[in-house]
């Protein structure tokens, strides 16, 4: 307390030391010889904050200032808002520390019903305006997965559209998931599968694919191999491609390779003929 406060309210005595010209003050005891007498600042605490606090919006934040258990500041809505509650825990608040003098100062900063009213009348707006923004980013995303999705569909279908081979997702007991036959006309004749490879192949031809499967699913391993399969009464070639494609399911190329080996066996036979021919002229 300020004896020169009438109203006996908390203050502060600044003090300023004076020490005689010419004598040494490096140590205490040095000082304590040299003191010649103190310049003194009795401030008002309440005056001194008001005045520390003259810049910032008023009425919005709640200050009250203590040393040690000492109340030296409570600012007029802090006092108002104590006076109709007291029991009420503030939403936010904040407690920050400061030395002043040698002194440890706590500020407590808590905020007022004008503010917390005025967050809460903008709440609206900015929920809005995020699900505004939300919105956004999120029809960018799924456009551009439907657009990468769309443009991987062309690309599967202009790629199937080139191959000329049967394609077929098969199950590991031999039940056919999709059956996909080649675009191109040139491609050869292909059985058509609805439900099981049961349909189309003889069960020789049938067991040794299933086996073959059961290969490609322990070795993760490309499985190729041929055979001959009679087509309406026609005894017709086939070069199998066969890969896992998941855990139970596996990926099957087949491609009609019956022109190649009739030309083949031609081409032997023209070529056993010529030699045939060189060896009795000799």
């Amino acid at each position: 307390m300020l004896v020169q406060d009438q109203a006996q309210k908390p203050g502060l005595l600044l003090l300023l030391p004076l020490y005689k010209a010419g004598m040494p003050a490096q140590t205490v005891e040095a000082r304590r010889r040299a003191l010649f007498g103190f310049v003194y600042a009795p401030l008002k605490t309440r005056a001194f904050i008001q005045e520390a606090l003259a810049g910032e919006p008023s009425g919005a934040l709640n200050v009250q200032v203590y040393e040690q258990q000492t109340l030296l500041y409570a600012s007029e809505s802090q006092r108002s808002a104590t006076a109709q509650n007291q029991s009420q825990q503030p939403r936010y608040q904040s407690v920050e520390a400061l030395e002043v003098a040698g002194q440890r100062w706590t500020l407590h900063f808590t905020a007022n019903a004008d503010l917390l009213s005025a967050s809460e009348r903008q709440q609206p707006k900015l929920i809005l305006a995020v699900g505004t923004l939300l919105t956004v980013v999120l029809t960018t995303i799924v456009w551009s997965l439907v657009s990468s999705r769309g443009r991987a569909l062309t690309t599967n279908r202009a790629m199937l559209a080139a191959i000329p081979d049967l394609l077929l997702r098969v199950k590991r007991d031999g039940s056919c998931v999709d059956f996909i036959p080649p675009a191109v006309a040139q491609a050869g004749y292909f059985l058509p599968v609805q439900t099981h490879l049961s349909e189309v192949l003889p069960p020789a031809l049938l067991q040794h694919q299933l086996q073959r499967m059961e290969r490609a699913f322990a070795t993760r391993a490309l499985q190729v191999w041929e055979h001959q399969l009679l087509k309406d009464g026609k005894l017709c070639d086939e070069e199998i491609r066969l890969t896992p494609c998941g855990h139970d399911e596996v990926l099957i190329i087949v491609r009609d390779i019956t022109e190649r080996k009739q030309v083949n066996i031609a081409l032997e036979k023209e070529l056993l003929r010529n030699k045939a021919l060189f060896q009795s002229s000799l």
